[in-house]
């Protein structure tokens, strides 16, 4: 009885998260996030307004708080293009969130982030995060 009850309590959760993603968007599988996959490229900025385009005013570029989003991403993405995900560089060259919160979890490759260009892709050969110039049109993840 107690695995039966489990299961459907499981199955039930996961309906509801996938109930909750707007059209287009993939739940990340025990998350309480959805991430949507562009299917074009854009500028960090215009990005950000499609994002909210399709999220509502609190989508944005992509926030990876752990390794096991990192991973999702990742396979989503894997030996296509870079995808720029929600992490820029201020005015006084600390790498935060888009909405300015720190970053509570990293994977920058070795050697990054390595210059001073603004905004953060994950490697799609790797999976490891890079810095990438802001202003350059990229493929993009967006979260809600």
């Amino acid at each position: 009885m107690f695995k039966i009850v489990f299961l459907f309590s499981i199955s039930f959760f996961v309906y509801t998260i996938e109930a909750a993603c707007p059209n287009g968007m993939i739940p990340i599988l025990n998350e309480t996030k959805c991430l949507y996959q562009s299917p074009d490229y854009q500028d960090a900025d215009q990005a950000i307004l499609i994002c909210q385009q399709i999220g509502g005013q609190n989508a944005g570029l992509a926030k990876i708080d752990n390794s096991f989003e990192n991973g999702f991403a990742w396979q989503l993405i894997r030996n296509l293009a870079p995808f720029l995900i929600g992490v820029k560089q201020t005015a006084n060259g600390v790498w935060t969130q888009w909405d300015g919160k720190p970053l509570t979890y990293t994977n920058w490759a070795p050697g990054e982030p390595n210059s001073i260009v603004g905004c953060a892709a994950i490697d799609s050969s790797n999976g490891q995060w890079k810095a990438v110039n802001c202003y350059f049109r990229n493929s993009y993840f967006c979260t809600v």
